[in-house]
């Protein structure tokens, strides 16, 4: 899949894809249970628009730059702003967002 051009993605947060950083639905198979955050939607530099970068941090979390919104699976908008950290090893105690739990659960990926 050429993701150069995709307007979206799905990213795994529980930690188990195959095919990190996106989700191949292991959450599925492992029952993985999804826990949402208080929205925390930040204001003031947002535009749509523009490139987006994804960084995966070696045995850590996805960095996000650029202009994006994150919306829930309760179609809630938890983020909308230019950078934050997601996390990726399914830990986190504030999911989607990265709490740096990564480093205390042993977590592995490139």
């Amino acid at each position: 899949m050429d993701i150069q051009n995709e307007t979206r993605a799905t990213l795994c947060r529980c930690g188990a894809s195959q095919n990190k950083p996106f989700c191949d639905n292991t959450h599925q198979e492992i029952g993985f249970e999804a826990t949402e955050t208080d929205p925390i939607i930040c204001e003031g530099e947002y535009e749509t628009g523009g490139k987006l970068t994804i960084i995966a941090h070696t045995n850590g979390p996805l960095e996000v730059q650029g202009n994006f919104e994150i919306i829930g699976a309760d179609s809630e908008t938890l983020f909308r702003g230019n950078k934050t950290w997601l996390c990726r090893c399914g830990g986190s105690g504030k999911k989607p967002f990265c709490d740096s739990t990564h480093k205390k659960n042993g977590f592995t990926a490139e």
